[in-house]
């Protein structure tokens, strides 16, 4: 399956919302989450800004759509489990 850009930044919104966090809106906006696609240097790859000028601190190598796409998904299904149990003990 080839995964489109278009894919991949609706999943990381979500993923990124979902967890708590927010996707940055420029390269100054810090405290956010970004996206970094680079096909030169081996794909896409997920920073957070940390300063003002534009400072970042990745949080995963870069990797190619595909395996990129998969890393997503599992992140959002262990999110999803973690919130389904915390849901299940306070109702408990």
């Amino acid at each position: 399956m080839r995964t489109t850009r278009k894919q991949i930044e609706a999943k990381f919104r979500n993923v990124i919302e979902a967890a708590g966090g927010r996707v940055a809106t420029s390269y100054n906006d810090v405290g956010g989450f970004a996206l970094d696609h680079n096909s030169v240097y081996g794909g896409w790859r997920i920073v957070q800004i940390t300063n003002e000028a534009g400072g970042e601190r990745d949080l995963c190598h870069r990797m190619q759509g595909s395996n990129f796409w998969q890393a997503l998904d599992l992140f959002g299904s262990v999110l999803y489990a973690i919130r389904k149990t915390e849901a299940e003990t306070k109702a408990a």
